[in-house]
C-alpha cells in the first residue's frame, strides 16, 4: 500500500536539505507537486542530465508554495528492489487516464532504475507514475507529480546562429548521417550542439559526434525511444518487431486499443501487448500465422519498410510509390511483399543503402537505423 512520508513541503526541504523559499512564479519549467512513495525514487533531472536542484516556489500562482525543481526535463525514477525475471512495466500518463507519455518494461533482479525524456507537456498538467509487476504480491507504486511550461511563457530569446555541424561519418551497418538541410534549423536535433545538453550524453553507450546523433536525438525528443537499464542505449543492437511496433504506437499517441489480442505467443501483461493490439487492429501489422507474432524476433529492414509504409499510408492513404525498378546492386534480394515499400523509401531519401550501394534488405535493422530512418521520415508526415 503506498505510504505518504511527509505531507508538508516545509518539512521535505529541511529533511533533503533543499534551497529555501524563492520568488512566487519563478518563469521556470519544471516539475512540482511530487508524492514521496515507499519503494520508488523519483529524481527531476536538468535537459543536461544532471540533478535538478530543488526550491519552494508559488508555481500555480495561488499563494501556496511547493517543492519545485526548476529547469528539470526529466525523469530518473528507481525501483528499490524488484524480484528476478519478474516484469515491471513502468507508465507516466496524464492523471484520470488521459495521455500516455512514457512506457517501459525492464526485467527485475534488485534495484531497477528508469530513465523517463519524453515531449513535455505545453500547459501546467497533472500527472501519474505507476510502476506495476507480475511479480508475487507486488502492489504497484503511484507516484503524483506534475509539470509546469511557464518558461515558455516568460523567455523569448533572440533566435540563435545555426551552429556549425560536424560532417557524421558512414554508418558501417548501413544508414549516413546527413547535415541539416536549409529551413529544418527549427529542429532542435538538426542544430544541437552536441555539448553537455544534447540528450544523447545521458547514455555511456553513445557518442553525439557518430553518424546517428540526429535519429537518436530525434526519437529521444519526441519520446518515441528510450534507454537501457544503467544509462544504456545500444545503438547497435537489433531492433525487435515488438519494439518497432512500440515505437510506431508512441508517434500515433499511444492510444488504447479496444480489439482482442489475437496473436497466441503475445503476452497481455507484457510492455509491448497494448501496442501490438493496436498496431494489429489497425491492420499495420500481421503475424508469420493466426497465431504467431514474434516479439522478440529482429525486424529486418525490408520488415521495417513495409511496416513503415503501412503506418505512412495509414496517415495519407492518397500517398503512392514511384512506379520504377529498385536500382541496387542486390535489388533482386528483394521480397516481393517488400518492393513497393523500398520503392518509396529509396525515392524519399528514407533509406539510402550501404557504401556498396547495396540494400541489404535482409539484414538486421539496428536500433541507430531505425531511429536515423524515423528521423528522415518526420516532416514527410
Amino acid at each position: 500500500m503506498k505510504k505518504r512520508i511527509l505531507s508538508a513541503a516545509l518539512s521535505l526541504l529541511l529533511i533533503l536539505g533543499l534551497n529555501g523559499a524563492s520568488a512566487a512564479g519563478s518563469g521556470e519549467p519544471g516539475f512540482y507537486a511530487m508524492d514521496a512513495v515507499q519503494g520508488i525514487t523519483v529524481e527531476p533531472l536538468l535537459a543536461e542530465g544532471g540533478p535538478a536542484r530543488a526550491e519552494l516556489a508559488d508555481v500555480d500562482g495561488d499563494g501556496l508554495e511547493e517543492v519545485f525543481w526548476p529547469g528539470s526535463a526529466a525523469l530518473r525514477v528507481t525501483v528499490a528492489d524488484s524480484r528476478e525475471e519478474s516484469q515491471y512495466l513502468l507508465l507516466l500518463r496524464e492523471t484520470g487516464g488521459g495521455t500516455v507519455y512514457y512506457a517501459d518494461q525492464q526485467t527485475g533482479g534488485g534495484p531497477l532504475t528508469f530513465l523517463i525524456r519524453f515531449s513535455l507537456p505545453d500547459r501546467q498538467t497533472k500527472l501519474e507514475l505507476t510502476v506495476s509487476s507480475d511479480a508475487p504480491g507486488f502492489a504497484p507504486l503511484r507516484v503524483s507529480l506534475a509539470y509546469t511550461p511557464a518558461a515558455a511563457e516568460d523567455v523569448h530569446p533572440a533566435e540563435p546562429e545555426a551552429p556549425t555541424q560536424p560532417t557524421p561519418g558512414p554508418d558501417p551497418a548501413g544508414e549516413t548521417g546527413d547535415p541539416p538541410a536549409q529551413g529544418e534549423t527549427e529542429r532542435p536535433w538538426l542544430t544541437c550542439t552536441r555539448d553537455g545538453r544534447c540528450p544523447l550524453t545521458a547514455f555511456s553507450d553513445l557518442d553525439p559526434e557518430a553518424w546517428y546523433h540526429d535519429g537518436i536525438h530525434y526519437a529521444l525528443e519526441r519520446g518515441i525511444m528510450n534507454g537501457y537499464d544503467g544509462g544504456l542505449f545500444s545503438p547497435g543492437s537489433a531492433a525487435s518487431r515488438a519494439m518497432l511496433v512500440t515505437i510506431l504506437w508512441r508517434m500515433e499517441g499511444s492510444p488504447s486499443a479496444s480489439d482482442a489480442m489475437p496473436f497466441g505467443d503475445v503476452d497481455p501483461g507484457a510492455w509491448y501487448a497494448e501496442a501490438i493490439r493496436w498496431a494489429a487492429g489497425v491492420k499495420l501489422v500481421g503475424g508469420y500465422d493466426p497465431e504467431t507474432f514474434g516479439p522478440n524476433d529482429p525486424v529486418t529492414r525490408e520488415q521495417f519498410a513495409v511496416i513503415l509504409w503501412r503506418y505512412i499510408r495509414m496517415k495519407d492513404p492518397g500517398r503512392e510509390a514511384p512506379d520504377r525498378p529498385l536500382e541496387f546492386a542486390d535489388a533482386g534480394e528483394v521480397s516481393d511483399w517488400a518492393d513497393e515499400a523500398l520503392r518509396w523509401m529509396t525515392a524519399e531519401g528514407v533509406l539510402r543503402g550501404t557504401e556498396d550501394h547495396r540494400l541489404a534488405p535482409g539484414e538486421t535493422a539496428t536500433r541507430a537505423q531505425i531511429a536515423t530512418m524515423l528521423m528522415r521520415c518526420d516532416p514527410l508526415g
